[in-house]
């Protein structure tokens, strides 16, 4: 049941990425979301994450690939999992990351409440 919670968060993630879909990406992540991509600024809640993606430059054909995935139940609301996600953008070498998320149960709907992402080495 937990990785089936977690593979389809993740699928509706890389889904909305891949159409560089803001407000997709948005409403993925829990009101009190805190947020750490691949800039140091920390991101909170829905304006934190929209204002994220908006300050990305253009991406060509982004994708992302989660893979290696550890999750852990800690009740009945809350995941907690990191594995890796790899990111490719138009020619450039994908890119592996360390990915580390809290998902948490939100009026019926399975959010990302934290994201962090930082280089494998």
């Amino acid at each position: 049941m937990t990785q089936d919670i977690v593979r389809a968060a993740h699928a509706q993630w890389a889904a909305a990425f891949a159409e560089s879909d803001i407000e997709a990406l948005v409403a993925l992540h829990s009101r009190h979301a805190l947020f750490l991509g691949s800039t140091p600024a920390l991101r909170q809640g829905p304006e934190g994450v929209r204002a994220y993606f908006k300050a990305l430059p253009p991406l060509d054909r982004p994708q992302a690939a989660f893979s290696e995935i550890v999750a852990t139940p800690l009740g009945d609301d809350v995941i907690n999992l990191a594995g890796i996600v790899t990111f490719t953008v138009g020619d450039h070498p994908p890119g592996r990351r360390r990915l580390s998320q809290v998902l948490v149960r939100e009026d019926g709907v399975w959010r990302i409440a934290a994201h962090h992402v930082s280089p494998e080495s």
